[in-house]
């Protein structure tokens, strides 16, 4: 695993080991691929009924919101990203975070104040991260990500950049 800076100090993303790309850059490939866009809503026509949209209309959709998202990035406005889960307000140590736009995804670790460590990402249709293996799988990657993060003694900022440095 290694991690990539996007824009410092503030976000990085993950690149697994094997992968070609980090999450961040895999995502925006996916989420703008009409071919793959295809595939995955009619895999999940389904799931689509519920936001009464049918696939063309939900391959615009997805198209549209990851340009925006990826503008944000790409200027260097980080995304909001809120706790995981609802319950999580308070101020914990290397809690699991998301940014969204209507069902795009991404999930990052939160490190300390406006720092971020994007652990993955996926269009979700579902209510539970469980219920589809898609974000089930992204569920595993932040918990993978924060026992990394714990096991080489990251708690706060000043641990990450210090372990940036070694690697």
């Amino acid at each position: 695993m290694e991690i990539i800076t996007i824009f410092a100090p503030n976000l990085y993303a993950v690149q697994y080991n094997g992968e070609e790309y980090d999450e961040l850059e895999r995502l925006f490939d996916l989420w703008t691929d009409p071919e793959y866009l295809s595939n995955f809503f009619n895999e999940h026509k389904e799931n689509l009924e519920y936001f009464k949209v049918n696939v063309e209309e939900a391959i615009i959709k997805t198209l549209e919101e990851a340009e925006e998202l990826e503008d944000m990035i790409v200027n260097k406005i980080s995304p909001t990203f809120i706790p995981l889960n609802d319950t999580d307000f308070g101020l914990y140590e290397l809690t699991k975070h998301k940014a969204k736009i209507s069902w795009l995804r991404i999930y990052a670790i939160h490190i300390e104040d406006n720092v971020f460590l994007i652990t993955g990402g996926a269009i979700k249709l579902t209510r539970a991260m469980q219920d589809n293996p898609i974000t089930n799988k992204e569920l595993t990657k932040l918990t993978q990500c924060r026992d990394f993060l714990k096991e080489n003694n990251v708690f706060d900022s000043a641990s990450f950049y210090q372990l940036l440095t070694e690697k």
